[in-house]
């Protein structure tokens, strides 16, 4: 993920500030996580509180990820019928209005919640 939660965050802790360690990070690192921080590069980060320093080196892989990118999902909602509302959920601010741009033409309503926003659904 986007060293975020999980094993990972121990491991950080604890190999960050060892020069001998690597880190290499594939797939996209949202804003706000340890992920982007370090590729921000950072030399000191907080994990759970501690200020743990950056001694290893950060390195990225850009070719690998689980995520389609958006001509993918483009195509893949082009051939959807009868849809009237999507709700786009995830991705960065900028680039959710852009697909929600690119979505409007096919004739759904388009809707970006915010965190804490609900919906009611009617079956």
């Amino acid at each position: 993920g986007m060293m975020s939660g999980g094993r990972v965050v121990n491991h950080a802790k604890k190999l960050l500030p060892d020069d001998r360690t690597i880190v290499l990070i594939n797939g996209f690192q949202a804003e706000g996580t340890l992920g982007r921080e370090l590729l921000r590069g950072l030399k000191e980060v907080n994990i759970e509180g501690l200020r743990v320093p950056v001694h290893a080196p950060i390195w990225e892989v850009t070719s690998m990820s689980g995520h389609a990118d958006q001509i993918q999902l483009q195509e893949w909602f082009s051939r959807l019928d009868g849809v009237k509302r999507v709700f786009l959920v995830h991705g960065e601010e900028e680039s959710r209005q852009a697909f929600a741009g690119q979505l409007k033409h096919f004739g759904a309503k388009i809707t970006l919640p915010k965190i804490g926003d609900s919906f009611e659904f009617a079956a």
